[in-house]
């Protein structure tokens, strides 16, 4: 035989028992369970008593137990009072909780789901231990009765007897076990002890004191636990109906005193230690008596000793039945024991009834889920579009989530949210998900998913149609002239260049433009471009594609005067408009002939002789048969010849597309040059304005449609051919906008920016503002002053002064006198920094920071140049009134440069976030140069997309962006 040394697992010590323990089979042993709590505050003081009493160390510490031990019961055999001790480590104890807890990570279970684990195994060994013992000790580390008790035994006296019968069967079959036992399912009804730690007196009583006070505090204790039990029907006057028992007449609680504290072997070892050497003196031997026999010992061995004598009677009443008791040998009650683990452990009926008597608030939680989830489902689905993008999904989603969390609560929440996102999901997706197509304001597009035209990897199974937000705007022409509804852009091509191009802004196309720097693919050599030219192969073909608008640029600056006038310097670009300003007579007189001018490509040559005869007529009556007029209708008809002359094979593409404006322009410039000597055009060498001019003109002529100098867009071009055009000479052209981080030599594909001239300087009166241009908030139609001081040649600008008083309007007017020795001359340039909100609201600046509202007499006298040296903000709050308030984007630069020999140079640079050090520009390669005399407006880009996508404008009212500082320039030019 080998003597058991220390407590281990149960299921391991059933298995074993019988040969280990074969001299003590037949002794009749009695059973006591020790069920209770750990705390770190008093360590492993459920066992220790025990091993106290027994005498040597049986019930090692946590540390000693198996790492992955969870819930389990540790037994042992005490030979010497012929007793099995039955020790449950459960979900009460601390170590046990920290392991267990510890694996929810790599389980993946949360904190109620692994709770409720322990808890039902845990209660399975309560429920056994209550079947199988005589004495259950209770032991707490504070000094009060765990509620939770008398519902965990409630439930498991339910759970008792739905399994007894199973339970008696499971011990009829078992060798050994008495018929009674087997007729009960049990031992007897377990008495129920109770066991305290630190307890509340004061440490400053005497020992007669505190033994009095221990005492009454332990027959409180007992009147509070058997009221507890007693309402909570724990206990009866009949224990064979309850699942323990309290003694009527016999101590059940006992209060652990001071000197049954748990001993620290560290703290007495030190103790010893430090009383090596020291002279003993009569009180030394105090510490090694045992502990008093009022103690823990005295109080379980009383319990004991009348176990064995007459067993355990706690019925109450004297008609009750005398309890069932039984003092089972040790190899029956291996052998029993053994089956009652087996049934409670698997049977199906306790692990399937027991999770719902034990976790109430899982029970709870999940019944308040299956009310809730629903009813949050209804709050997704109500008041739902038709298609909605993933944002409003999340949004209404949030909405739905947080009625699910206020309606409900507990364990089974979790479960419940992931329940109703699914539902979600699934709702949204089921023909209701919207196209997560972002425009390049920022707003979603309104379509169900689908594919747009063009796109690559497109999905077959989508439908395919362009992009829509129902979000329209109200926007302006690049003269300023003219506004129209736009639709919310997705496309840059869209936001930054067809809009501008529509055919109801027949204003701008009578205007001067400035042709930046586009992607031709024309220009592209067949030795870099990647596949042979369009006009190298199919030639019909070619023509065909050149004849419907393919790049049809009209090249303003060949064979030009321009080029021979010698204004452009080095690195820079000229706006290459005409220097003698007398183009921009056509476009102050508005000449009727416009409307035939601007017809001219849809027109037969018969239809264009008819119309030149009818423009003639109208001219004649206007102007007696001369003028400006005049010549336009000839140059007509010479265009429409041209024109009828594009269909034949034989005419080179290049001729087709520049001959006829270039012969318009040519012809407009021979008629000015004959009228200059007879015309009177007034130029003030201190660039002043010159409010009369305006009126001597309108005077003089009258007041026509403007002639045009070319119709068509020169980037005109089909959707289909942009796609084939990016396909083919993928690499060789910019995509998107220049940008500071864009690679040099590549061009766009189409431009961005646009810079027109109005007209001549004298459309601009600085006392009335800006005239029809609609939409300007009051007060802020004005254009501010910006004097520029020059250091000059006298000679050189006084020659040049005077070859511009010949061709002026008003040669009477008298120049500032010049003083000895002074070399310097002022012009003034008139700027305004044009913003516009999304309503078509528009406004100037009179400061970075504040609008320009003027209400006086005459022009404002505030100075532009703050603004010139400043950076710009790119969005600006707009003055508008309704909600929801919007920004204002900066769209517009108005400059009129003077009538004097300088040109005013242009080098905008955007930067629209402050994040980035990234900024845009036009794309030239120099300086813009403005020629003298004229009205000029720079239209921004209305969208910025950069590298990293889009950017968008603020959503709330603010200054956010900038357009840096330098953007203009004033330099001495030559004629």
């Amino acid at each position: 035989m080998r003597q058991q040394c220390a407590a281990e697992d149960l299921t391991k010590w059933l298995e074993t028992a019988l040969e280990r323990l074969t001299v003590y089979r037949d002794s009749k042993v009695i059973v006591i369970g020790l069920i209770g709590k750990e705390s770190q505050a008093v360590g492993d003081a459920k066992t220790d008593h025990i091993n106290a009493l027994l005498n040597r160390q049986v019930f090692l510490s946590a540390w000693a137990r198996p790492t992955d031990a969870k819930c389990m019961i540790e037994a042992y055999f005490d030979p010497e009072n012929e007793c099995v001790f039955l020790h449950l480590v459960g979900v009460h104890d601390l170590n046990s909780s920290t392991t267990a807890f510890a694996d929810t990570a790599e389980t993946g279970d949360g904190f109620f789901a692994t709770l409720a684990k322990l808890e039902l195994e845990h209660s399975k060994l309560v429920l056994f231990t209550f079947l199988v013992c005589h004495a259950i000790v209770f032991v707490e580390p504070a000094c009060r009765f765990d509620l939770s008790y008398a519902r965990l035994l409630r439930n498991l006296n339910h759970m008792r007897q739905q399994t007894a019968s199973d339970i008696s069967s499971a011990l009829s079959k078992a060798t050994s076990v008495s018929k009674e036992w087997a007729r009960e399912g049990r031992l007897c009804s377990p008495r129920m002890l109770f066991a305290f730690h630190r307890n509340p007196l004061r440490a400053d009583l005497g020992a007669v004191k505190r033994k009095e006070l221990v005492d009454k505090l332990e027959r409180s204790m007992e009147d509070q636990i058997y009221e507890i039990l007693r309402k909570s029907r724990i206990i009866t006057n009949n224990c064979a109906l309850s699942i323990g028992a309290i003694p009527p007449n016999t101590p059940f609680v006992h209060i652990f005193t001071p000197s049954e504290a748990p001993r620290d072997p560290l703290k007495e070892l030190l103790e010893v230690l430090h009383d090596i050497g020291e002279p003993k003196g009569p009180d030394d031997d105090k510490r090694k008596k045992k502990r008093i026999d009022e103690g823990f010992s005295t109080f379980l061995l009383a319990h004991l000793e009348e176990a064995r004598k007459s067993g355990f009677d706690d019925n109450v009443g004297k008609t009750a039945p005398v309890p069932a008791f039984e003092l089972p040998r040790l190899k029956a009650f291996i052998r029993g024991a053994s089956a009652v683990y087996r049934v409670i452990m698997e049977d199906k009926s306790v692990a399937s009834e027991l999770p719902q008597l034990l976790n109430v608030e899982m029970e709870f939680s999940e019944a308040r889920s299956r009310k809730t989830v629903p009813a949050a489902l209804r709050n997704y689905e109500q008041d739902l579009p038709q298609y909605y993008p993933r944002r409003h999904h999340e949004m209404k989603l949030a909405q739905a989530l947080q009625y699910l969390t206020s309606q409900s609560c507990g364990p089974k929440l979790q479960d419940a949210i992931v329940r109703l996102t699914d539902s979600c999901e699934a709702f949204w997706k089921d023909g209701r998900q919207a196209c997560e197509g972002l425009s390049l304001t920022g707003n979603h597009c309104s379509n169900q998913i689908h594919s747009v035209p063009g796109e690559e990897n497109a999905n077959a199974d989508l439908p395919s149609f362009p992009h829509s937000s129902k979000a329209r705007y109200l926007s302006t022409c690049n003269c300023g002239y003219k506004q129209e509804l736009r639709n919310d852009p997705f496309e840059l091509k869209e936001a930054n260049f067809d809009y501008y191009e529509r055919s109801e802004f027949h204003c701008c196309q009578s205007m001067d433009k400035y042709e930046f720097p586009t992607f031709h693919p024309e220009s592209i050599s067949s030795e870099t471009a990647p596949v042979q030219r369009l006009e190298s192969e199919h030639n019909s073909q070619s023509r065909e594609d050149n004849q419907k608008g393919l790049f049809r640029q009209l090249d303003l600056q060949t064979q030009s005067q321009d080029e021979q006038s010698g204004v452009n310097s080095a690195g820079d670009v000229d706006m290459l408009l005409d220097r003698d300003n007398k183009l921009a007579i056509a476009s102050d007189l508005q000449l009727e002939g416009h409307e035939s001018l601007r017809k001219r490509h849809g027109s037969s040559s018969a239809d264009s002789t008819k119309n030149r005869q009818a423009t003639q007529e109208e001219d004649d009556v206007h102007e007696g048969g001369s003028g400006t007029g005049s010549v336009v209708s000839d140059l007509l008809q010479d265009e429409a010849y041209l024109e009828s002359h594009n269909d034949s094979s034989d005419l080179d593409t290049s001729t087709t597309l520049v001959a006829p404006d270039v012969t318009l322009r040519r012809r407009l410039r021979k008629h000015s040059r004959q009228e200059d000597e007879g015309s009177d055009h007034s130029g003030g060498s201190d660039g002043e304005e010159n409010e009369g001019a305006g009126e001597m003109l309108s005077e003089a002529t009258p007041v026509s449609k403007p002639v045009t100098a070319y119709e068509r867009s020169p980037w005109q071009i089909t959707d289909e051919a942009l796609v084939n055009i990016k396909e083919k000479y993928k690499g060789l052209y910019l995509e998107g906008m220049p940008h500071s981080q864009s690679p040099s030599g590549l061009d766009p594909l189409y431009p961005s920016w646009a810079v027109v001239c109005v007209g001549s300087s004298s459309i601009y009166t600085h006392a009335t503002g800006l005239r029809d241009m609609p939409n300007f908030s009051h007060g802020s139609q004005y254009l501010l002053p910006w004097d520029v001081t020059l250091k000059v040649d006298v000679n050189e600008w006084d020659r040049k002064m005077d070859l511009i008083g010949q061709s002026a309007i008003n040669q009477n007017r008298p120049r500032r006198p010049r003083k000895p020795g002074d070399n310097t001359e002022k012009v003034k340039v008139f700027v305004g920094f044009e913003y516009e909100c999304p309503r078509g609201h528009r406004f100037m600046l009179e400061t970075p920071d504040k609008m320009l509202k003027h209400n006086g007499a005459g022009g404002p006298k505030e100075s532009a140049t703050t603004l010139i040296r400043s950076d710009m903000p790119l969005w600006f709050p707009c003055s508008c009134r309704s909600n929801p308030r919007v920004n204002g984007q900066l769209m517009r630069l108005h400059i009129v440069t003077p009538k004097a020999p300088v040109a005013v140079t242009l080098n905008p640079r955007v930067q629209p976030s402050a994040q980035s050090h990234l900024y845009f520009h036009p794309g030239t390669k120099g300086l813009i140069q403005l020629t003298w005399g004229k009205y000029y407006i720079m239209r921004f880009p209305y969208s910025y997309v950069g590298p990293d996508g889009p950017i968008y404008p603020p959503q709330e009212q603010m200054t956010a962006g900038r357009l840096l500082k330098g953007v203009l320039g004033v330099i001495e030019t030559d004629l």
